[in-house]
């Protein structure tokens, strides 16, 4: 993990992790050896978690920091109103059970 940053660990038990972790790494930073930046997270596959505002805060600080962009040590604010989010979202449809 020689680089690698570890931002956010799940809540979930992980038995026999290779890291010998007993969470997986969902966030993470790493520092590429000839310089260059890379944030990664595997979150987010529930759209409600954008409506989290430590979620966005650490996505969009993630993708900023990447960029190079100094950040205050605060983070970068991104408020929004869950009007505007609601309608940024893409909406989800059930999908239609398989004919039988």
């Amino acid at each position: 993990m020689s680089g690698i940053t570890p931002i956010v660990l799940s809540g979930k038990q992980y038995a026999g992790s290779r890291a010998g972790l007993d969470k997986d790494i969902v966030a993470w930073t790493f520092d590429r050896p000839h310089g260059g930046r890379s944030f990664s997270f595997t979150g987010l596959d529930a759209h409600s978690a954008w409506s989290l505002p430590g979620m966005r805060q650490m996505v969009v600080n993630g993708v900023l920091w990447t960029a190079g962009v100094e950040l205050p040590i605060e983070g970068a604010k991104c408020l929004i109103e869950d009007s505007q989010l609601e309608k940024l979202l893409t909406p989800r449809t059930p999908k239609k059970p398989a004919p039988e």
